[in-house]
């Protein structure tokens, strides 16, 4: 179904300010991605959410606080920015999940889809949906060191099915197999990158990224078009939105749960054992006190390290490590988040003896 058969317009748009986006999922992936594309302009920001902050996942969510613990994600959220001098009037705040009943009507008016959630169903349902209402979609994962970030065409050829085709059966959740809050940081400013070049019509779609927080590598990956996809293929059979072919998002009728009052938290005290660095990694970095070269992105950098355990930072004049990957990051709020989120990472490689 093509965007002109929806009545809706291109993808692209004169300014950013002119943009609304719908964001999907709060959480890793979902709060540096929002704070880019804040940063850089968006004029509006429709945030999708029907879970609550969790005081485990804090590492990797670094818009809320310990005494957000309890509360509707989408409301820290929308609070975290507007103390970041967000105006509110850019923000809307949605409770709730994206659901194959609800998914057409939730992009209808909005321009471009940023999919962040940490589930597959909602993945391969955000790209069907936009795929059958005409709009472009920035779909990104992660889970341990590395992430994947892929700007897809409104049209297809590749969709998401070319290379991913369904939803897998079982999958490793973060909580599990864990994933490294600066990883995400990087991974969420280059979909918000994406999702801005996307946009302005800068034919960023195409490729899938991939990012491996180990080694530092990043790199783009072309990804061929399949005649038999059955999405945007010969013949396709996927034509309207079916909620049994995305198991695993709840019924129409799910609730979120109620929001409870947040306990402050001593986050210096509390013990933090990380699936993705193990006890020993955890206490090389709770014995860590950084100091950090002042720059626009050495606020970030920090909350990723206290995040991530270390005892504490401060903040002097110095010359700041420059980020390797800057020519993926053309604007100033995808760079500031991905500058910072990259200086932690490099910090924590090298505590782990990673770096090299």
């Amino acid at each position: 179904m093509s965007s002109e058969a929806n009545g809706t317009a291109s993808s692209s748009v004169r300014c950013l300010a002119d943009a609304r986006v719908l964001v999907v999922g709060l959480g890793g992936l979902g709060c540096p991605a929002v704070l880019a594309l804040a940063e850089a302009g968006i004029g509006r920001l429709v945030l999708l959410d029907d879970d609550v902050v969790e005081e485990e996942n804090l590492h990797r969510q670094f818009l809320y606080r310990d005494v957000d613990s309890g509360r509707h994600k989408v409301d820290a959220a929308g609070a975290a920015l507007e103390q970041r001098g967000i105006s509110r009037g850019r923000i809307e705040l949605r409770h709730g999940r994206l659901l194959a009943g609800n998914a057409l009507e939730l992009l209808r008016g909005v321009d471009l889809v940023v999919e962040g959630s940490d589930n597959y169903a909602t993945k391969f349902l955000a790209a069907d949906a936009s795929h059958l209402a005409g709009k472009p979609a920035v779909l990104g994962a992660a889970l341990r060191w590395a992430a994947t970030v892929w700007a897809i065409d409104p049209h297809g050829r590749p969709c998401y099915r070319c290379l991913f085709e369904d939803p897998p059966e079982v999958a490793p959740s973060c909580a599990e197999a864990g994933v490294m809050g600066p990883v995400v940081g990087v991974a969420g400013a280059l979909m918000a990158e994406l999702a801005i070049q996307t946009l302005l019509d800068e034919r960023a779609m195409g490729p899938i990224y991939t990012y491996d927080g180990k080694t530092d590598r990043l790199r783009a990956v072309e990804v061929a078009a399949r005649e038999d996809c059955t999405l945007c293929g010969v013949g396709p059979t996927i034509t309207e939105l079916d909620e049994a072919r995305y198991p695993g998002t709840p019924c129409p009728n799910h609730e979120s749960p109620p929001p409870r009052q947040g306990t402050p938290i001593d986050r210096y005290a509390r013990q933090r054992r990380l699936a993705e660095v193990g006890d020993v990694g955890q206490a090389r970095l709770a014995e860590l006190e950084v100091v950090l070269a002042d720059s626009e992105s050495a606020d970030l950098e920090g909350e990723f390290l206290l995040r991530a355990g270390v005892r504490g930072v401060i903040t002097a004049p110095g010359c700041p490590a420059p980020l390797p990957h800057e020519a993926h990051f053309t604007r100033k709020g995808p760079r500031r988040v991905a500058t910072g989120a990259w200086r932690a990472l490099k910090r924590i490689r090298t505590a782990l003896d990673l770096e090299h």
